[in-house]
């Protein structure tokens, strides 16, 4: 088992309830693959197999969350896996405590599939679309480094719909006014909602 010093670090600094839950996600991954690497990538732990990611782990306040980089094509007959917004990301989110995460078995199983799809060489699909760079505030930068599924929601949303959270976070006429809707921002985009999702059609 290859472990890293800095995902050690990760789970040592995480709140008491999650590091059970992170040790227990670490053994599962290292079990069914002992060829796994170790790395920290946008401030959470990943596991690399064959130089490619194939799954991460995270924590935050009050839970932990566990998913799969490419799980549109993995064998998860038990549905666990909820899939993040328009990617072939899968996620089991709101960990709670140990007793909240899935059969080891059935995540093995999955585990084991996602392997199955590197050695194969079946990657995600990548969009052909270029995009124009956007200037994040720094303060928007660190705190979708701090969410994966926020993280992922946002690099996948328009620049237009960037810019809308930018511009509402950076026209704050104070510090305070500014962290409610930098907070109100990653719940919504974990969530998948751009700024103006209330006013979209259902």
């Amino acid at each position: 088992m290859t472990k890293s010093a800095q995902v050690d670090q990760y789970i040592l600094k995480s709140p008491d309830f999650a590091q059970i839950i992170l040790d227990h996600i670490r053994f599962l991954v290292h079990s069914a693959c002992p060829d796994i690497q170790e790395e920290i990538k946008w401030g959470f732990p990943n596991f690399i197999y064959k130089g490619k990611i194939i799954c991460y782990m995270a924590a935050y306040k009050q839970h932990c969350s566990f998913g799969l980089w490419n799980s549109e094509h993995l064998e998860d007959q038990s549905e666990i896996l909820q899939k993040i917004g328009n990617t072939t990301m899968g996620q089991v989110s709101k960990i709670k405590s140990i007793e909240q995460f899935p059969d080891g078995d059935i995540v093995f199983d999955i585990l084991k599939s996602a392997m199955h799809q590197i050695d194969n060489g079946i990657v995600p699909k990548k969009s052909n679309k270029a995009s124009k760079p956007i200037d994040l505030p720094e303060i928007l930068i660190n705190a979708l480094n701090q969410s994966p599924e926020a993280k992922s929601h946002f690099e996948r949303f328009t620049a237009s719909q960037k810019r809308e959270y930018i511009d509402w976070i950076n026209d704050a006429k104070t510090d305070t006014t500014r962290d409610r809707r930098l907070q109100t921002t990653i719940e919504w985009v974990s969530e998948g909602k751009t700024r103006q999702w209330k006013y979209q059609k259902k």
